[in-house]
């Protein structure tokens, strides 16, 4: 799962999917300056967007592993469990890396769904439930830096 976390190497995020981490100082493995930046770019506006790789988001490579990134689940990498091999895609050569990720589609590709799974209409909502799982959104674009309402 680690390879397919590469596919954000291009494109941008929404700062309401990540904001509520730009609220505290002591958010765990965000860069201090990263999270500045951040905090200006997003301007406290849910809708928003940063690039997903602050390398290039135009370039489908590697950078992605070398860069800070600004989603909870894209800083899980830098987990102990994860953090070696993900040293070794950032510093590997780029055709590697593409050549990786090709094959592990190709191989989710052939995976068949379980029998009574469910498909989602919508990739944000679990189908029926009519529930946002990105419910943060809302409370994060109202919320300042010191974490109070305005």
């Amino acid at each position: 799962m680690v390879i397919f976390s590469g596919a954000h190497t291009v494109g941008v995020v929404h700062c309401g999917t990540f904001g509520y981490r730009l609220t505290s100082d002591a958010e765990k493995g965000m860069d201090a300056a990263y999270r500045t930046s951040l905090r200006s770019q997003c301007n406290f506006n849910a809708n928003n967007k940063v690039p997903m790789d602050a390398g290039n988001q135009y370039a489908f490579d590697s950078s992605y592993f070398a860069n800070r990134t600004a989603t909870e689940s894209d800083a899980a990498l830098n987990s102990p469990r994860t953090v070696d091999k993900v040293r070794q895609w950032k510093n590997d050569n780029p055709d590697w890396f593409k050549a990786s990720f090709a094959s592990a589609m190709v191989k989710m590709g052939g995976i068949r769904g379980t029998y009574g799974g469910k498909v989602r209409v919508n990739c944000r909502r679990v189908t029926g439930s009519g529930r946002d799982p990105h419910f943060r959104i809302s409370k994060w674009s109202a919320t300042n830096v010191n974490g109070t309402h305005d």
